[in-house]
C-alpha cells in the first residue's frame, strides 16, 4: 500500500490577524478614552480644591482677627462718625493703635512694631471698604466688604 502524502496542508502561522489587531486597538482606544477622562475629573477636582483652600483659609482668618480686634478695641478711631465709611480701620486696643488697610492685592495690618500681611501669597484681596454702623456711644460696629480671590487658576 502506497500512502500519498497530502502536499496541500496548510500551516499554522503564530500572530494576529487583522480583525484581531482591529478588535485590541478598539478595546485598548476605549480603556485610554476613559482613564484620560477620569484623570482630567481627578485633575479638575484637585485645580479646584487648591483654590478654594487657601480662600477659605484666609477668610476665616480675617474675619476673626478683625471681630478680635473690634470686639476688644477701646476706641474706633476711623471711620469717625457712623455712615462714614472708607479703605482704613483704624482702631485702639491695650494703647497700641492698629491700622488696617489695602495695600496692592493685600489686605495689612499696622501697628507700633509693623506691618504685617494678613493675606497669604495665594489670596489676593480687592473692594475693601469699612463702614462704621450704630451710633458713638456704642461699642464699635463696623460693616465690612471685601473681595478674597484665589491665585491659583482652574481649567
Amino acid at each position: 500500500m502506497i500512502k500519498i502524502k497530502n502536499l496541500y496542508r496548510p500551516q499554522r502561522q503564530s500572530g494576529f490577524t487583522l480583525i484581531e489587531l482591529a478588535i485590541y486597538l478598539g478595546i485598548l482606544s476605549i480603556l485610554l478614552l476613559v482613564l484620560s477622562s477620569f484623570f482630567n475629573s481627578a485633575l479638575d477636582t484637585l485645580l479646584n480644591s487648591q483654590a478654594t483652600s487657601p480662600t477659605e483659609q484666609d477668610s476665616k482668618f480675617i474675619l476673626n482677627r478683625l471681630m478680635y480686634d473690634i470686639t476688644n478695641a477701646d476706641s474706633l478711631v476711623t471711620p469717625v462718625n457712623p455712615g462714614d465709611q472708607g479703605q482704613t480701620l483704624q482702631l485702639i486696643r491695650n494703647g497700641i493703635t492698629y491700622t488696617y488697610t489695602q495695600t496692592g492685592n493685600n489686605l495689612t495690618i499696622a501697628d507700633n512694631i509693623g506691618t504685617d500681611v494678613l493675606n497669604s501669597p495665594q489670596v489676593t484681596i480687592s473692594n475693601l471698604v469699612f463702614k462704621r454702623i450704630g451710633y458713638a456711644t456704642e461699642k464699635p460696629t463696623v460693616h465690612m466688604i471685601l473681595t478674597v480671590t484665589s491665585v491659583t487658576t482652574t481649567q
